[in-house]
């Protein structure tokens, strides 16, 4: 009995888990992380924590627009072709400004998660996104402390080329106003350290990508009533005029659109808040 209960128990978590798993699709690469060869990044994605959100048919099903989803990334099998040997590999990271936050979980040796990261001034200076930075070496233009937080006074990694693999997991937590459509697309950039990092030689191309999007479902459209927390009266006007801030909730996107109708009608105004 014991056993049975003990299997029974397995099999529900095995279930439950499973059933978190986001299908992905559209994983492509370009610039130096295709010229390796092979099949190319691996990439999984498992909902770990949500509030309007849930995982039917393996695609990230949206209830809420107002809530958040964290995924837990794996990104796997990712190559780099180093070349001339001017081009370690120094960052892999998210656009600027992604509208989501990311937290590494499992790196390489001497990679980390940072906010953002830009080049020494011996570098092109290029800025870098929410992402994964080497952190690990020296270089001919700074005066780096190995592993001391700061990736953009470094080489990249000189160990790194074709025949070698790095894989990175991590937390990436969004507004689930986000899902709009089928699926949810991302993109990784990677740079060399005379780009973001700490060397005299860039690397002319920046156009080094992957690619891939998670399954989805969109939101509902869910229109909060827009808020006011104070009315303005202005007594110099005749009749007495009344002022309101309007703030409007997530359903919306926190955007207050005023017309002169209750259904259709012509737009007065709009702004965030209006």
């Amino acid at each position: 009995m014991r056993r049975l209960l003990l299997w029974m128990v397995f099999s529900f978590l095995f279930i439950n888990t499973f059933s978190q798993t986001i299908n992905i699709s559209g994983v492509t690469t370009s610039g130096k992380f295709s010229l390796c060869g092979g099949t190319g990044p691996v990439v999984t994605a498992t909902l770990i924590a949500s509030t309007g959100t849930s995982v039917v048919g393996n695609s990230l099903i949206c209830n809420d627009p107002c809530g958040t989803s964290t995924l837990r990334m794996v990104i796997s099998n990712v190559q780099w072709q180093k070349g001339n040997d001017d081009n370690w590999i120094h960052g892999v990271f998210f656009p600027v400004n992604p509208g989501f936050s990311v937290s590494g979980i499992i790196m390489p040796t001497n990679w980390n998660s940072f906010a953002s990261c830009t080049g020494a001034n011996c570098s092109t200076g290029q800025t870098g996104g929410q992402g994964f930075y080497f952190d690990g070496t020296g270089d001919d233009c700074c005066n780096p402390v190995l592993n001391d937080g700061l990736p953009g006074n470094n080489y990249g990694d000189p160990l790194f080329d074709c025949g070698q693999t790095l894989s990175f997991q991590f937390d990436m937590t969004f507004c689930n106003s986000a899902i709009t459509g089928s699926d949810l697309s991302f993109q990784l950039t990677g740079t060399s350290d005379g780009n973001t990092g700490c060397y005299s030689v860039p690397d002319p191309n920046r156009n080094n990508r992957i690619n891939f999007s998670i399954a989805t479902s969109s939101c509902p459209d869910i229109y909060t009533i827009p808020f006011t927390s104070t009315i303005i009266t202005d007594c110099s006007a005749t009749p007495i005029n009344y002022y309101a801030v309007l703030t409007g909730g997530c359903g919306n996107g926190n955007t207050v659109t005023s017309r002169d109708a209750p259904f259709g009608g012509n737009q007065i105004g709009t702004g965030v808040p209006f």
